[in-house]
């Protein structure tokens, strides 16, 4: 059992605590928790957390008792933005192919038709399921 502690903080963002083994060793997990965290958060299993490799780390969302949530809206924000920074050093690529000379695969017809397909699934994904299958442009 990995221990962590969870809390909100005063905006509302859910901040998270990771013990290392040393210190939960020598002090114990309610020493860390008196010293190092309020006093409203929670000790828990760190497999309350989504397992998404933390990349939509900023849409969790924590009930201050003992689930955390993934807020749809905010990973689709989280993923757009990534969608379309990875787009823009496509596209950066794509441009210097051009002025070289080398042919862009696919056509820039097709390209742009995905990454409007790509932008359209984020915005009508009904599930953080959904996002995960939504791949970034390369």
């Amino acid at each position: 059992m990995a221990y962590i502690l969870l809390h909100n903080d005063e905006n509302g963002n859910l901040i998270i605590t990771t013990p290392t083994v040393e210190c939960l060793n020598s002090h114990g997990i309610d020493w860390i928790k008196e010293k190092d965290t309020p006093d409203h958060s929670v000790i828990l299993d760190d497999s309350v957390l989504p397992k998404d490799k933390l990349y939509f780390r900023d849409a969790y969302v924590f009930d201050g008792v003992e689930t955390v949530t993934i807020d749809l809206d905010k990973a689709k924000a989280i993923h757009l933005k990534n969608f379309n920074l990875s787009a823009a050093k496509v596209a950066q690529k794509r441009q210097s192919n051009t002025m070289i000379g080398l042919e862009n695969t696919p056509d820039d017809a097709t390209w742009i038709a995905s990454l409007t397909a790509g932008r359209n699934a984020i915005a009508e994904a009904t599930a953080f399921e959904q996002l995960l299958e939504i791949t970034l442009p390369s």
